[in-house]
């Protein structure tokens, strides 16, 4: 019996550590940092192994679509980034372009 009370102090710990790591993630998150997503994805493995150490099936499956969801949002924010990168590329040079044709029609 006492065992099991030290391992679920134990699984207690891993909950703690698991909530501070989702809840820097989120708080990156919101400030537009990228890195957000490595904090959550740490924190839902954490998770997964608080839910492996209690049994707890429940869990463990939303952890593992977690961590999924978090892999996703990380790879998508690199494509995000490059896509609004090449927008602003876009609008720039058309911008550039009506400037120099305003110009040219002051000249005349």
């Amino acid at each position: 019996m006492q065992l099991l009370t030290e391992y679920r102090h134990l699984a207690d710990n891993f909950g703690w550590v698991a909530n501070i790591l989702v809840v820097i993630g989120m708080i990156l998150l919101t400030k537009k940092q990228r890195s957000g997503f490595i904090y959550n994805i740490l924190g839902h493995i954490v998770y997964l192994v608080q839910s492996l150490m209690l049994m707890m099936s429940s869990l463990l499956a939303i952890d593992i679509i977690l961590i999924g969801v978090n892999i996703f949002g990380f790879l998508k924010w690199k494509q995000t980034k490059i896509l609004c990168s090449s927008f602003q590329q876009k609008i720039k040079k058309h911008i550039d372009l009506e400037i120099d044709r305003q110009l040219k029609i002051r000249r005349k």
